[in-house]
């Protein structure tokens, strides 16, 4: 949990589901990974390897934001 809140590259095998269970909560709690940061909006974009390999496979369903 520690290397997903505070790493910029995380290899998402190498973290545990409990971990990134809880790591998905918080980001829905404050819609941290959201475009804007508001509910509703789109998945932000970025060519951010967290954002990509971590973020992106906990929210499959959500939409990117194109920018």
């Amino acid at each position: 949990m520690w290397k997903l809140l505070r790493l910029k590259i995380v290899n998402y095998e190498s973290i545990d589901k409990n971990g990134l269970q809880k790591y998905k909560v918080i980001l829905e709690m404050n819609n941290a990974h959201l475009a804007e940061c508001k509910a509703g909006d789109n998945i932000q974009t970025s060519r951010g390897i967290k954002l990509r390999n971590v973020i992106g496979k906990l929210f499959p369903e959500t939409k990117v934001a194109s920018r």
